[in-house]
């Protein structure tokens, strides 16, 4: 049996017009007025989706701008405090899902689901990740390796001493330059 290849023609590059960028200044708006806030902005990404409406880089992207202007007025939020830049890159990228999949814009989507993305040292959930691509060069994947064995051995006395063999181990590795035949 053989499968045919199909392929998707190219898309059209999408361009801003005034419609849309309004469309993205209320979705923004909605969501600091009471009442069927939620709805309104649902909508607004809705009909930005059902156009092919590309939100794209904060400060750059008209609909970007828009919407952030509109949502943060000032750069302050529904109550009057000033807003991180990380708080807006969030926003704004749910805004871009929302408006990138047609279904509903919720703020708190990755909280709910408890999907949040984690940052900094107080986040972490206690391990210890150690990831190397696959097209990394030896050094490169021996500094990973020593940086997370040199993190174990700190963090947890009991692994204290495999860690320190592991780290033996890529350090003798790196000496023979990766060659186990090497003396």
């Amino acid at each position: 049996m053989t499968t045919k290849k199909t392929t998707k023609p190219a898309a059209k590059p999408y361009t801003a017009t005034a419609a849309h960028i309004k469309l993205a200044k209320t979705c923004g708006e909605a969501l600091n007025t009471a009442g069927s806030a939620k709805a309104r902005a649902d909508q607004s990404a809705a009909k930005l989706h059902k156009v092919g409406a590309v939100v794209g880089a904060k400060g750059k992207c008209p609909l970007a701008i828009a919407f952030i202007d509109a949502r943060f007025p000032g750069g302050k939020n529904a109550k009057g405090e000033k807003v991180s830049p990380g708080t807006v890159d969030t926003t704004l990228g749910e805004f871009r899902k929302a408006v990138k999949s047609g279904k509903g814009y919720d703020e708190n989507s990755g909280r709910a689901t408890g999907k949040a993305k984690k940052k900094g040292a107080k986040a972490g959930s206690g391990n210890i990740l150690i990831s190397i691509g696959k097209a990394a060069k030896p050094d490169d994947a021996a500094d990973k390796l020593l940086k997370g064995f040199n993190a174990l051995k700190a963090a947890n006395d009991g692994l204290a001493g495999l860690a320190a063999f592991l780290i033996d181990a890529i350090d003798d590795a790196k000496a023979k330059k990766f060659n186990p035949l090497a003396k």
